[in-house]
């Protein structure tokens, strides 16, 4: 990490990077710390929602989701997780927009299909399936892993 929100970021093959990596920074790990490596120890990447519910099932219960994420943060700059995406760290760094995206955007027309106003019918009814949410803020989207 560096002052600020910036910070230098290496890119490895997964085969090389034992090899290239340099150790973790120091860093002071708190309670919280603890938990989420913990939690991440069995070596398999989990969503931001997945360690957060573990982290509050197992020692944390009180712990928030921006606690959480700065946690996740601390130790992604420290070196001792990693994202299998970049777009957090575009998040976390700039504005959040993806490259070529524009400042104003056209309006898209709605979709007529075979059944347009079928589903037209059932969004109005309130009647939409939930979708599963593997969320939290956007600074801390895809899977994290310890490196």
């Amino acid at each position: 990490a560096l002052p600020g929100k910036d910070g230098w970021v290496s890119l490895h093959l997964a085969d090389t990077a034992p090899l290239l990596l340099p150790p973790p920074l120091p860093v002071e790990l708190t309670p919280l710390h603890q938990s989420a490596l913990e939690v991440l120890a069995p070596g398999y990447g989990l969503f931001f929602r997945q360690i957060a519910d573990q982290v509050r099932a197992t020692t944390h219960p009180e712990a928030t989701d921006p606690q959480l994420a700065d946690v996740l943060w601390d130790l992604a700059w420290s070196g001792r997780l990693t994202n299998d995406t970049l777009s957090p760290l575009r998040s976390l760094l700039g504005s959040g927009r993806t490259a070529g995206a524009t400042a104003h955007r056209a309006k898209r027309a709605v979709p007529r299909g075979r059944y347009g106003s079928l589903t037209a019918a059932t969004a109005r009814a309130g009647t939409n399936r939930p979708t599963a949410s593997r969320g939290g803020p956007p600074t801390v989207a895809g899977r994290w892993s310890l490196l």
